[in-house]
């Protein structure tokens, strides 16, 4: 994957938990960029905090 900005994983079910480190672990930018319809941004939306995803 390129570029996980505004992507929003809230629903989505089956991940590892090593899936889960790589894209938390994606940048700051990509995790902070807010999704408009879902009201989320990407980090939010992979369970990390406000703080933890900009």
């Amino acid at each position: 994957i390129e570029n996980l900005a505004g992507a929003d994983f809230t629903k989505v079910r089956g991940l590892s938990e090593s899936d889960l480190a790589v894209l938390r672990g994606r940048s700051a930018q990509e995790l902070g960029t807010w999704n408009s319809f879902t009201r989320s941004n990407t980090g939010q939306s992979l369970g990390l905090t406000i703080r933890e995803s900009i």
